[in-house]
């Protein structure tokens, strides 16, 4: 079964059928899911609670689960599958396998990304989106990083400040695959970004540290111009899986054993 806050395309639903896997897309019903995705603790025991009800309604073993999503949603999975790693799901769940698009994931660099946003000015929606996500910080974290380091690195799914990539090592035992579209030139034409600004950076250090760590089922998937929110161009985008190499992916880890 795979579970994941963005629906397939019919092709991509068709496909997993074919395959013989279940789709459902779940959406926790919270009126403010981008915090709870990143920073919340309800969302993980109802994502729980959730999964439970699929997976007796239709049979599927409990440790036949992987979890994903885009962007803040797919850091929601991420989070889900190392809170099942830890041992914290009370139905016993067991992620095989988590796949995220462009997931923001180390909580002080994004800290950092949206002060530089809000120093530039260049554009009204980042500046928006950055003064949101720091505010969301600071109550829910406590204060800066620079105030509290270690609390950013203990809630962050990656941390690059912390050793070993911080909670990253949860998943060392996981199918992980993570998909990105640095198109460093659009960031910087549309919204004033660089690298040090760019979820492509936490993708990037999670994998190479699982792969630092032994994982070898994790993997980084790259993109180019695949990105589109409808027909406008944006490197941030469901758009940029492939959604039948994903099902294929899919297939795979639940044919093979659990590393």
């Amino acid at each position: 079964m795979v579970l994941n806050n963005q629906e397939l395309s019919d092709t991509g639903n068709e496909y997993a059928m074919e395959k013989g896997i279940l789709v459902a897309c779940i959406v926790p019903g919270y009126s403010d899911g981008f915090r709870e995705n990143m920073v919340g603790n309800v969302v993980l025991r109802c994502i729980d609670t959730l999964i439970h009800e699929i997976v007796t309604a239709h049979k599927v073993p409990a440790d036949k689960v992987i979890i994903g999503g885009m962007s803040a949603g797919g850091t929601g999975a991420i989070r889900y599958a190392q809170y099942c790693a830890a041992g914290k799901s009370a139905y016993h769940i067991k992620t095989a396998g988590v796949f995220a698009a462009d997931p923001p994931l180390d909580y002080e660099r994004m800290w950092y990304g949206a002060v530089h946003s809000i120093e530039r000015g260049y554009n009204v929606n980042a500046v928006t989106e950055a003064l949101a996500l720091n505010d969301m910080f600071f109550r829910s974290i406590g204060g800066t990083p620079e105030q509290n380091q270690s609390a950013y690195q203990q809630r962050s799914p990656y941390s690059h400040t912390a050793a070993k990539g911080g909670n990253t090592g949860l998943l060392n035992n996981t199918y992980v695959r993570l998909y990105t579209e640095p198109d460093i030139n659009w960031w910087i034409e549309n919204r004033g970004k660089d690298y040090y600004d760019m979820n492509a950076l936490d993708v990037a250090g999670m994998i190479n540290q699982l792969k630092l760590n032994g994982n070898t089922n994790a993997e980084l998937i790259t993109t180019e111009n695949k990105g589109y929110d409808g027909e406008d161009r944006h490197p941030h985008a469901w758009s940029i899986v492939d959604q039948k190499g994903l099902i294929d992916w899919c297939l795979q880890v639940f044919n093979s054993k659990q590393p």
